[in-house]
């Protein structure tokens, strides 16, 4: 039974790839590879914050530079807001007297109506 486990041990391990001399070589060339990657993205992100950004910044700042104007305050809807948003803040109080909407009366009236013409 030993003898089996070795045996099945030894022709699992002819299945996976042997050391070769360039496996040291290989990996060192994905980590290279990787490493590149990683430098290519942060100069591109650094590219992107510090000209770009300011590029934009500055053209934002020129275009709102040159549209400089007074608004006029319409002071009459400004009052109206205030006093709006002073009462949506208030409490409502529900009165006493409320009305059931779901009770209702049987009223009979009869009208005698004729139309002769």
């Amino acid at each position: 039974m030993l003898a089996n486990k070795s045996r099945d041990w030894k022709e699992l391990t002819n299945l996976l790839p042997t050391k070769s001399r360039y496996q040291g070589w290989r990996i060192l060339s994905i980590i290279v590879v990787g490493l590149a990657t990683a430098a290519a993205i942060i100069t591109a992100y650094f590219i992107y914050q510090n000209i770009f950004r300011t590029l934009e910044n500055a053209n934002a700042v020129v275009i709102l530079s040159s549209n400089l104007n007074i608004d006029v305050i319409d002071t009459k809807a400004y009052n109206q807001t205030e006093e709006l948003i002073k009462a949506k803040n208030t409490l409502f109080v529900w009165p006493k007297d409320v009305r059931n909407i779901f009770s209702y009366q049987a009223l009979t009236t009869t009208y005698a109506t004729t139309t002769k013409r």
